[in-house]
């Protein structure tokens, strides 16, 4: 059986509704930012930006697969269905086609835009672009073959029929982690295609330096590498996939997936800003939004690069722009919540109304407004283009971007039990 033959809410994922709103939120921003760095901009601050840019790419798509592709929705129509390992092959790279295109769209931004107009230097930016998409093509594929395929080995960590020793050998030194054993091929997979993107980019750079255009070959020897990987496993690729899958599902639903002594989730206690009443519906959303996508880490890579972007006295209008996109982005994670799988609607609407959930996801985005304060703050003290009073105001923007995203991602939840149902 083909992609072609099945049930067309098979393929599906999830939500179309919330899907498209997140989707749409990350191609204005993305374009955005775009448009912003190549305005004006020469050829040569155009090869730099899309460098910027390939950085970006490599970071993002080294650790969003897995919360985009996994675990596979409706897994037991498929196994029952059968279809060929290709067909499901096709199937998963289709649902990251919004991601591939939201780049793309970035690229082509960066490499043409100008409102003087786009024929200047025609021939230069069109060789930048076709040199850009061999490399993010080969990163989209590589990426995508590595978490495919990391199904078995992370279920052989979990198991302890891998990695026992290496584990053994942290704990007597005094190094255990609190990070679930099966973790760690994943850690290694996001540490691997960040810093092959990111070597691949400089050493372009440096051999575009010694050779000129011929260091194109770089890019084409890598989309070649990661067509041949990804051609070479789709054979069992079936087979991949309901291991992979069965891997995320276990790691992201089940709590309880962690070795004796490790870490527990957050816990009740530690929501310190929420009303005691709301206390406990704000930790369950906090919790599930954790295991579907944990943003500590995210975080502290975003304040790092704005403190990086400071330093590096980048204009002061592009660095408001990513921060606003920041806000956006940390605030638009709660829409994940807004779906039957993680929020079931009779059940929420059994223990609130529609109101009260609206306060409860603006508590639950509330969590990373004070870190992104401080951050901010801290730029202050060494900065005198960035004062503390700015850092006020963007928390105000950031408060207020919480609340509208509660409200919004409840009406189009919760807020439909009435319509369905009454």
């Amino acid at each position: 059986m083909d992609k072609k033959s099945l049930p067309k809410h098979i393929i599906s994922r999830s939500s179309g509704s919330i899907q498209t709103v997140v989707y749409g939120l990350l191609f204005l921003i993305f374009l955005a930012i775009a448009a912003v760095f190549a305005f004006e901009a020469s050829y040569m601050e155009r090869v730099i930006y899309v460098r910027y840019w390939h950085f970006i790419a490599a970071g993002f798509f080294a650790f969003i697969i897995p919360h985009i592709l996994f675990p596979v929705a409706r897994i037991g129509w498929l196994q029952s269905l059968n279809p060929k390992p290709k067909s499901l092959r096709n199937m998963q790279l289709s649902e990251l086609f919004p991601i591939f295109w939201i780049f793309t769209a970035s690229y082509f931004i960066l490499a043409f835009f100008a409102p003087a107009g786009w024929s200047a230097d025609l021939a230069e930016k069109s060789r930048l672009f076709g040199e850009a998409a061999l490399f993010f093509i080969g990163l989209f594929i590589y990426a995508y073959y590595r978490y495919s395929i990391i199904g078995k080995r992370s279920q052989e960590w979990s198991e302890g029929k891998r990695g026992a020793s290496f584990l053994q050998n942290m704990a007597k030194i005094g190094q255990s982690s609190a990070t679930p054993a099966g973790m760690y091929p994943t850690f290694g997979a996001t540490a691997g295609i960040a810093s092959l993107g990111m070597i691949l980019v400089v050493f372009n750079a440096w051999l575009g330096a010694q050779i000129g255009v011929f260091s194109i070959i770089v890019y084409v020897l890598f989309l070649g590498y990661a067509i041949m990987k990804l051609q070479s496993a789709t054979r069992i690729f079936d087979r991949h996939l309901y291991q992979t899958s069965s891997f995320y599902d276990e790691l992201f639903r089940n709590p309880s997936g962690y070795l004796s002594g490790d870490r527990e989730p957050l816990k009740a206690e530690n929501v310190y800003w929420v009303p005691n009443a709301l206390k406990a519906s704000v930790w369950a959303v906090l919790s599930q939004l954790d295991r579907r996508l944990p943003f500590g880490r995210v975080m502290i890579l975003l304040v790092l690069m704005l403190w990086t972007l400071f330093y590096a006295g980048l204009s002061l209008f592009v660095i408001q722009g990513l921060i606003l996109a920041v806000i956006i982005v940390k605030n638009a994670t709660i829409f994940l919540t807004a779906s039957s799988r993680i929020s079931p609607l009779g059940f929420n609407y059994s223990l609130h109304s529609v109101t009260t959930w609206c306060f409860v996801r603006f508590f639950a985005n509330l969590r990373w407004v004070l870190p992104l304060f401080l951050g901010l703050a801290t730029v202050s003290l060494f900065s005198a283009r960035f004062t503390f009073y700015d850092s006020l105001i963007w928390a105000g923007i950031d408060i207020l971007t919480a609340l509208l995203f509660a409200v919004v991602s409840t009406l189009s939840h919760e807020g439909k039990y009435t319509s369905r149902y009454a």
